[in-house]
């Protein structure tokens, strides 16, 4: 829902990732905020959140780019701004939050946290629409380093995916703190793709074996499971894990939880 009333708008921060490489998860972002019935804008001046170059020492570079976001959303009284990107919201958490010394005038969401958020203010169910109740899609959950290590969100993820008629979740051996990375981060898929695939392969190796586990659950119950699917919440882990996924032909789907909630009801 885009409209120029700035009342209480909430502000959606985009990234170059999702900008450029990735629409899907931009369209999927949005048709959610829609669908929570709440008013939002996109930022037509938005430039990048410097991640990049705070990573790679450019601090000065970075901070011309971290004033001219900052000055753009509190011109437009923005109080609440929403994030797709795991990596543009570790950046203003950290980096951004420390230039402006703990005061940036505005609170800062992932999609992950803020769903929940609004759910339960407006007493909101969310269901599944492919699948149901008592034929959930069970899904597991990859923990991106951005999102947690570095941001400590751990729990709000998990209380979303359990939020939704229609899935289950099923932990890996190593979630949470000690969840291993996809190997996307700190400029290893840029500079040594070799290695960054071999550690999402051992990432989606654990995978398997937790559907492993999976379906002995599920011939139990003698009832025959359909294609099941890794979730994360990070464009660099959705997109890393998903080129490991094609490479070993293991036929496992890679989804952001933005797009199983783009495929979902708000009732």
């Amino acid at each position: 829902m885009i409209t120029e009333n700035t009342d209480d708008l909430i502000g959606y921060f985009v990234g170059c990732t999702s900008a450029y490489r990735n629409n899907e998860l931009v369209t999927a972002t949005s048709r959610v905020l829609d669908k929570l019935g709440v008013e939002f804008i996109v930022f037509p001046d938005e430039v990048c959140c410097g991640s990049v170059l705070f990573r790679t020492g450019l601090n000065d570079d970075a901070l011309e780019l971290v004033n001219h976001n900052i000055t753009m959303i509190r011109e437009l009284g923005i109080k609440t701004l929403v994030f797709s990107c795991a990596g543009c919201l570790s950046t203003f958490t950290k980096e951004y939050t420390k230039y402006a010394k703990g005061n940036l005038g505005f609170d800062l969401y992932h999609l992950t946290q803020f769903v929940p958020k609004i759910a339960k203010e407006k007493n909101l169910t969310i269901k599944y629409r492919k699948r149901t109740k008592d034929n959930p899609l069970v899904v597991t959950y990859h923990d991106p380093c951005h999102l947690a290590r570095y941001c400590d969100i751990y729990d709000e993820p998990r209380e979303l995916i359990n939020m939704i008629e229609g899935l289950k979740l099923i932990e890996m051996k190593h979630n949470k703190k000690m969840a291993w990375c996809c190997g996307a981060g700190g400029g290893v898929r840029a500079l040594y793709g070799e290695i960054s695939t071999d550690i999402a392969s051992n990432r989606l190796d654990e995978t398997t074996a937790c559907w492993e586990h999976i379906n002995e659950d599920r011939l139990k119950e003698a009832l025959e499971t359909e294609a099941e699917t890794l979730v994360s919440s990070c464009v660099f882990c959705k997109n890393n894990l998903s080129l490991a996924s094609k490479e070993a032909n293991s036929g496992l789907p890679v989804l952001d939880l933005s797009q199983i909630l783009e495929e979902s009801e708000f009732s």
